[in-house]
């Protein structure tokens, strides 16, 4: 029912007509001004991370930056787990959205870079990389849909400690 409700919002937003759905209830939905809140933190933070990642990139060492971007992560995702409130949710998701864009311009670099991965390795490198992000991206997601919030939060604090592991273990890159 609660894909129904949503159709519904949508719907109304869409058309300016009044739908009636006797007996649902509708309130666990994402609805009128929910939409626009979620599009500004996730499309604002996206954006102004990408920029700051950019300009950050040639003037930051990898070694000291990206561990600090990574320790942002595990600090705004360890936060959440005090439930901060709907406020402060929004601000925590929207800062580690933020440094997770940043990241993410180091990370698709690396990707791609012959030096790191040598010549010969660069294809397989890339595809191993895109594999594993196509199946994490459909595990945050199933995480996302069928377990409870706090234990998503759980989860993602958890990974945002390996993360940091993972960046610190990274000698290569200067």
């Amino acid at each position: 029912m609660e894909a129904l409700c949503c159709y519904q919002t949508c719907y109304e937003l869409t058309t300016k007509k009044e739908i009636s759905l006797a007996g649902e209830n509708c309130s666990s939905s994402v609805q009128g001004s929910q939409f626009l809140i979620l599009a500004a933190v996730h499309g604002g933070t996206n954006l102004a991370g990408r920029v700051a990642g950019a300009l950050l990139h040639g003037r930051i060492r990898f070694r000291i930056l990206q561990p600090i971007i990574a320790l942002g992560l595990v600090l705004c995702y360890g936060l959440l787990l005090f439930s901060p409130g709907i406020a402060g949710m929004c601000i925590l998701m929207g800062v580690a959205k933020m440094l997770y864009s940043m990241a993410t311009i180091e990370i698709t670099l690396m990707i791609f870079d012959p030096v790191y991965n040598g010549s010969s390795n660069l294809s397989t490198f890339s595809a191993y990389s895109y594999t594993s992000g196509i199946i994490g991206g459909v595990l945050g997601i199933a995480l996302a849909v069928f377990a409870t919030p706090y234990t998503t939060v759980v989860c993602t604090f958890v990974s945002s400690v390996i993360y940091v592991g993972v960046v610190c273990s990274i000698t290569e890159r200067d």
